[in-house]
C-alpha cells in the first residue's frame, strides 16, 4: 500500500538456520517469518522503517527451547 510519502507491505521471510545467532548454535531448521513494515519515504529512498514480528514464534524455529 502506498499513500503519498507512506508505505506499508506484509511480506515473508523464509530460509534456513544455517549458522549461530547469538548464542543458538546452527539447527539447519528451515525458518519462515511473516512480518508487516510502514515506511516514510523522501526522494525515492526509505528514510525511517518500522518493522513487527513474532520474535517468540521465530525462537521457536531456530529451536531456541522456548516454550
Amino acid at each position: 500500500l502506498v499513500d503519498g510519502d507512506k508505505v506499508a507491505m506484509r511480506a515473508t521471510l523464509r530460509g534456513v538456520h544455517t549458522g549461530a545467532i547469538r548464542d543458538i548454535p546452527a539447527s539447519g531448521n528451515r525458518i519462515e517469518m511473516p512480518y508487516l513494515c510502514s515506511a516514510h519515504v523522501q526522494n525515492g529512498k526509505v528514510e525511517r522503517a518500522w518493522i513487527a514480528l513474532d520474535k517468540l514464534e521465530y525462537l521457536r524455529q531456530l529451536g531456541a527451547g522456548v516454550a
